[in-house]
């Protein structure tokens, strides 16, 4: 049985639930099919929020440039980033090359998106 007592302790912060932050950094979504986002990353945090998926910080330097952004990345993202060991501080493009279809656990087809990173 769980202990009634919380007398001295504190409530500690979740990193992975909260979506407020000090900063001015605004979400954006994955670029579709045809689309881009360009930026220097800022910040690369692992294993975040309800997928355990990687949250990439960026500053833009395309058409919004200089602003903040953060942006869920994916598996795929994930595994170009880590193949080609980008991190903090790397100028990255993320496009959307194509577009396809797989089969959830549910058997629903899902739609997807292909996605490039270049980077400099």
């Amino acid at each position: 049985m769980a202990s009634k007592d919380r007398s001295g302790f504190q409530t500690a912060t979740n990193p992975n639930t909260s979506n407020d932050s000090d900063d001015d950094a605004d979400w954006i979504d994955r670029p579709e099919e045809g689309e881009s986002v360009q930026g220097i990353i800022l910040e690369k945090t692992e294993n975040c929020g309800k997928f355990d998926s990687t949250l990439l910080k960026l500053r833009r330097t395309d058409s919004d440039e200089g602003e903040r952004a953060l942006m869920w990345s994916n598996n795929a993202i994930d595994d170009i980033l880590n193949a080609n060991d980008l991190g903090v501080g790397d100028e990255i493009i993320v496009e959307g090359v194509g577009s396809y279809q797989w089969e959830d656990t549910d058997g629903e087809m899902r739609d997807a998106t292909s996605y490039e990173v270049l980077y400099r």
